[in-house]
């Protein structure tokens, strides 16, 4: 993961907004957890159109496959990984948008 520099970012974040006096592992616990009580959602969402999600270090690493296509995202580091490229990205939202256009998503 490390060795792809983000080359783009999505913002800031709306749902999960950084506080004001939070610590970085604070914040990345934080980010973790609050996107992995939505994992089931965003599983159920795109299995609708044939994207499998899979997660797994506890809810540090997603993992989303369709054919031959991988995009993956490190909640807690606020890190997607899309063709050896990095974008920050923050919330399952910023990395919905992601999704939808990666996997062609209407």
């Amino acid at each position: 993961m490390a060795k792809y520099k983000d080359t783009r970012g999505l913002g800031k974040s709306k749902l999960v907004p950084k506080g004001e006096l939070e610590t970085a592992s604070d914040r990345h616990y934080r980010r973790k957890e609050f996107n992995f009580a939505r994992a089931k959602e965003l599983g159920d969402f795109l299995a609708t159109f044939g994207i499998r999600l899979k997660i797994t270090n506890g809810g540090h690493h997603w993992r989303t496959m369709k054919d031959d296509k991988v995009v993956e995202w490190w909640p807690s580091s606020a890190k997607v990984v899309v063709h050896k490229h990095g974008i920050h990205c923050h919330d399952y939202e910023q990395f919905i948008s992601i999704l939808r256009k990666e996997f062609e998503i209407v």
